[in-house]
């Protein structure tokens, strides 16, 4: 008995090695601009497409994401291109025109997503492109060289973010209200952050600002009530207004020697930040900077 239990399990364990069709079912579809539609029509969990998507493609695209599928689609467009041509997409913003190798404004906005590959081909993503979809996480591809502001704004499910070393800047409101991001991979060749980039990132403990920044924009930072410790590298000149305001939990910060001035109310309502180190180059310190530290 003993041994024909040890075979069976040995049975089973090779019949699941055999066949991963047993835990999911890919299905792909490979389309060729502008036939999106006559290919895809049920609901996939489990969603690959290879080949081109023009603005008709993503158009329905759009609409199977949102009133098709129920569940949120994991969906692998790494072997796809989008190009110029077809129809406009529509959001409830407005219609657009797709270019070549370019993720456009809001393209995937509100969309039913569990988890996306980007087509490694798209050099940029334009501003909103990903706003309310709930992503968990996003991989951006090595090509990109430009995000567009907002583009990944009040996403409530998104945990992590890794961008490429491709990135010169994070733009405007980029990650506003991502109320459960945590973790964030900067890179080295970051020149700027934008206003408001991290704005109600109340989840998010710890962040690396890379020694190329200049600037911490108005309110970068603000809201991030999360936010316990942030070390400003030499070179940067200037805080902006409302930059850290509500960081409730910030204990300490250090500032560069390179500071020459902090905005009103920088660090308003910094609950937890008893004390820091003024540089004597500071030489303009605005309205109720420091107001609410204890």
């Amino acid at each position: 008995m003993k041994k024909i239990f040890k075979n069976q399990l040995a049975a089973m364990v090779l019949l699941l090695t055999l066949t991963p069709s047993l835990c999911f079912s890919m299905t792909t579809v490979h389309n060729t601009a502008g036939n999106l539609e006559s290919l895809l029509k049920t609901a996939e969990t489990e969603l690959k497409i290879t080949g081109d998507l023009n603005g008709t493609d993503i158009n329905y695209l759009r609409e199977y994401l949102i009133k098709i599928c129920s569940s949120p689609t994991n969906l692998d467009l790494s072997g796809a291109r989008i190009v110029a041509g077809g129809e406009k997409y529509s959001s409830l913003f407005g219609y657009y025109s797709t270019s070549n190798d370019e993720l456009g404004d809001y393209m995937f906005y509100d969309t039913n997503l569990a988890s996306l590959i980007i087509p490694s081909s798209v050099k940029s993503i334009g501003e909103f492109a990903f706003i309310d979809c709930n992503l968990p996480s996003i991989t951006i591809p090595s090509n990109v060289k430009t995000i567009g502001s907002h583009a990944f704004s009040h996403n409530y499910n998104l945990t992590s973010v890794v961008l490429p070393e491709s990135i010169p800047c994070i733009a405007e409101g980029m990650f506003y209200d991502c109320e459960n991001l945590s973790s964030v991979i900067i890179p080295s060749s970051l020149t700027s952050i934008g206003s408001g980039a991290f704005m109600n990132c109340s989840s998010l403990v710890s962040i690396s600002i890379p020694e190329g920044v200049t600037n911490i924009e108005d309110r970068t930072f603000s809201g991030c009530s999360g936010l316990t410790s942030i070390s400003i590298p030499e070179g940067v000149t200037s805080i902006g207004e409302w930059a850290f305001y509500e960081c409730e939990a910030l204990t300490t910060i250090t500032l560069p020697s390179s500071l020459t001035s902090i905005g009103s109310c920088a660090f308003y309502e910094c609950l937890s930040l008893t004390s820091i180190n003024l540089p004597e180059g500071l030489t303009s310190i605005g309205d109720d900077a420091f107001a609410g530290c204890i």
